[in-house]
């Protein structure tokens, strides 16, 4: 208004253009203002939030399965630093124990934890990248044919910490790649699971890998066993959640299949990072269940049963059932306990310490991996066809597994091939 640019009338303010016409300041009155610096800051657009965050690719447009206390560490820090567009799925709702970990607040508890993470989301970025979400149980959407989300995301991250949503996920040859990540009990580990690209590598086997890794490997001896109680809400760290979502960037980007660990170490603060290697899987059907076998435990037992020739082997095979999808999966199988009994034309398998290995195989994978069934090897040049003896002994099996309402899995192994076999009592 001093300036004449401004005319007021009636408390409403307009342009003089009169001003503007003859470039006149009638008065210095201005003058005797003082001056302020003053900068107009911006929103951050997606785009300048990646340059600021290091990340050169705009990211995923992907689905999030579990918006828990990782699922929703990782929206905050791949939102704010504008990578990927994402629908969060999950039918859970905030209570008051979750406030230990999640980045909900106390008005929130009772809210969709979906809803909650979608809204702090937008209240952290004005809108300029939008989040979704999905108040619905992933496993349901499963079966939904007609929901998109799940199929058209161009990678699905199961952040969902159950068993039942990624097993699932694996039989279905319509979904998108997915990476499954979780920490452990304690919170001082964390593990990535990711697909390939095309997805000959589905979590189902990762899963099965991973625990055959803890067996095989001193990591197992703390992995998954200093757990602190059954009650879990609280113990994390969420500079692992950081380590993950930061590997999720990367390994997205990338064809292959992985199975990643980092293990830390609070005395220290040290974190390890440990790779393990990824095999394809063979599936057989077995009656009215499927059996899963990857490369490594087809390669384990072949060299089991070199290194025993002339004579033949066997051993106990370790696994787990999941009758919600109706399969079978072997993790590992062990070697011939010292007190077998092993000549060229037969093999008794001993059982001394074997109780012991199968207790230390559940110790180490929170009792998932436990006893399915036996294996043994035929000498060279026989079929793998089974003899009488293994029949007699597979209807021996079966009526000891039927205790426990399971079937009995035997697999013998020859020169360059292998059969499976199920054996269950009728009822």
């Amino acid at each position: 208004v001093e300036l004449n640019i401004l005319m007021k009338h009636e408390d409403v303010y307009y342009r003089d253009h009169l001003f503007f016409a003859d470039q006149k300041i009638i008065n210095r009155k201005w003058q005797d203002y003082p001056l302020e610096a003053v900068d107009v800051l911006k929103i951050n657009t997606p785009q300048a939030a990646r340059e600021q965050s290091g990340i050169a690719e705009e990211g995923p447009t992907g689905g999030l399965v579990g918006a828990g206390s990782l699922g929703s560490t990782l929206i905050n820090l791949w939102g704010r630093s504008g990578w990927g567009k994402w629908t969060i799925v999950d039918k859970d709702y905030i209570k008051p124990h979750n406030l230990s970990r999640h980045v909900a607040h106390r008005y929130q508890v009772g809210e969709p934890k979906a809803k909650v993470v979608a809204e702090l989301h937008s209240l952290a970025v004005d809108d300029a990248l939008i989040i979704t979400s999905l108040i619905a149980d992933a496993t349901d959407l499963i079966k939904d044919s007609s929901s998109p989300i799940l199929r058209t995301a161009s990678i699905v991250i199961d952040a969902s910490t159950t068993l039942e949503y990624p097993r699932a996920a694996s039989n279905d040859n319509s979904l998108a790649r997915h990476i499954s990540v979780f920490i452990t009990p304690d919170g001082n580990g964390s593990v990535l699971l990711v697909e390939d690209a095309e997805r000959k590598i589905r979590l189902r086997t990762l899963e099965a890998q991973y625990y055959r890794s803890l067996l095989e490997n001193d990591l197992g001896n703390i992995h998954l066993t200093n757990t602190i109680g059954t009650f879990w809400s609280g113990a994390g760290c969420r500079d692992i959640s950081c380590t993950v979502a930061e590997q999720i960037q990367n390994l997205a980007l990338l064809p292959q299949a992985f199975i990643k660990i980092w293990q830390r170490e609070p005395e220290t603060g040290a974190t390890y990072a440990y790779n393990f290697p990824v095999h394809l899987e063979s599936f057989f059907s077995l009656d009215d269940i499927i059996l899963f076998i990857d490369n490594g435990v087809l390669d384990l037992l072949f060299h089991m049963r070199k290194q025993c020739l002339p004579n033949e082997t066997g051993g106990v095979l370790l696994g787990y059932y999941d009758f919600n999808i109706k399969v079978v999966v072997i993790v590992t199988a062990l070697p011939a306990q010292p007190d077998s009994k092993s000549t060229p034309i037969s093999f008794e398998r001993g059982k001394l310490g074997l109780a012991e290995k199968i207790q230390e195989a559940a110790d180490r994978t929170m009792g998932m991996v436990g006893y399915i069934g036996e294996w043994h090897s035929h000498p060279p040049g026989h079929s793998t066809s089974m003899s009488g003896e293994d029949i007699v002994q597979l209807t021996h099996l079966a009526r000891g597994m039927a205790e426990d309402g399971l079937p009995a899995i035997s697999l013998i192994v020859g020169d360059d091939d292998f059969q499976v076999f199920k054996g269950e009592r009728s009822s």
